[in-house]
């Protein structure tokens, strides 16, 4: 009695997985985790997504779901359930990314492209993003240019500016990709040697030319809150590049774990290490003496008085790459340079997907 009992349970729960598994298979997780916000149909206390998605199938009113953990019970989770009479456009809010919430939203038919936006296609079972778009459905710009990269697009040398959002910029931005080499993200080119001088205002959201307008040749940096959240989303290398003695020489260095903190620490610059190429090579024009903050004319954390904004330590040691004549240390002499740039790479997932 007592095995038949036990073999009626797994069977029990067996096909409940199995059916679960195939309900869900009609939701996709929605709008880069909006959470929607109005009137419900129901809420429900269930053990998991599943079977919140499960709750929402069987109710034909159903549309969308919104999922959070349950304050103080283990392994519950609020189900909220929303019809299409509730969903109004921007009636929506987005939540903390602390929080372990989602939204999901009933698909009518899961083999259709209809719900591919921003031009993609449904192939294989997933929507097939434009290289300037990303998401479960194509719902949201790319977060850095490896992305689109890791989404199968290649474009190479010299690259096009791409619309970019990270993780927490409110505006997106402009920024160089070439997809063709691991999707680098170039924060800082310096390809004309035009003026970059700015104070702390405009140094935290742009410096240059306006990529929306020209492609080629440009000079510009994306700004230290730009470069901030583009940073603290994943892990980085940093690739500074420089063409030097009158454009007769080249050189590299690379900076691992590559990151700068917070506007209230001066978005102070740190890396793991830094490892010049084998064969051309630069020296580090960053000081190893931390903390390495960024100054401005106006915003001077450590009274250095410098001509041109830059990161500089406490004694005031560092070269400046925004410079209207950048010089940079190569082989313990200070160079001339012609053009500079600062690529990122991605190596790792985003911290949060």
């Amino acid at each position: 009695m007592i095995l038949e009992l036990l073999w009626t349970t797994i069977f029990l729960q067996t096909a409940f997985t199995s059916e679960l598994s195939v309900l869900t298979n009609m939701y996709i997780r929605c709008c880069d985790n909006d959470l929607y916000v109005g009137s419900v149909l129901d809420t429900v206390i269930v053990r998991s997504t599943l079977h919140c998605a499960a709750v929402c199938s069987w109710n034909a009113r159903c549309q969308e779901i919104n999922i959070c953990p349950r304050d103080g019970s283990l392994g519950l989770v609020d189900c909220n359930l929303h019809g299409d009479s509730n969903l109004q456009d921007g009636n929506s809010l987005k939540y903390d990314i602390s929080q372990d919430c989602l939204r999901m939203k009933k698909i009518a038919d899961p083999t259709a492209s209809m719900w591919c936006e921003n031009g993609g296609t449904f192939e294989n079972g997933r929507c097939r993003c434009p290289a300037q778009f990303a998401g479960t459905t194509c719902q949201r710009l790319i977060r850095d240019c490896k992305e689109a990269y890791d989404n199968g697009h290649r474009l190479g040398n010299p690259g096009l500016p791409f619309l970019i959002q990270p993780l927490g910029v409110t505006e997106p931005f402009w920024m160089v990709c070439i997809l063709e080499w691991n999707g680098v993200s170039y924060v800082l080119m310096r390809n004309r040697m035009i003026s970059l001088n700015a104070n702390w205002t405009t140094a935290k959201t742009w410096i240059g030319d306006d990529l929306s307008v020209k492609l080629y040749d440009v000079d510009y940096f994306i700004g230290l809150e730009n470069l901030y959240h583009l940073l603290r989303q994943a892990e980085y290398q940093a690739n500074l590049f420089c063409i030097y003695n009158n454009s007769n020489s080249r050189g590299w260095i690379y900076y691992g774990q590559f990151s700068v903190a917070p506007e209230y620490s001066s978005y102070a610059l740190t890396y793991s290490y830094a490892s010049p190429d084998n064969y051309e090579y630069l020296d580090n024009g960053f000081s190893k003496n931390a903390p390495v903050v960024f100054s401005t004319n106006d915003h001077d954390p450590n009274s250095c008085n410098h001509s041109y904004p830059g990161w500089y330590d406490s004694d005031c040691g560092g070269y400046s790459l925004f410079a209207d004549k950048v010089v940079w240390p190569v082989g313990g002499l200070d160079r001339n340079i012609n053009i500079l740039n600062i690529a990122l790479t991605r190596v790792s997932n985003f911290v949060v997907n």
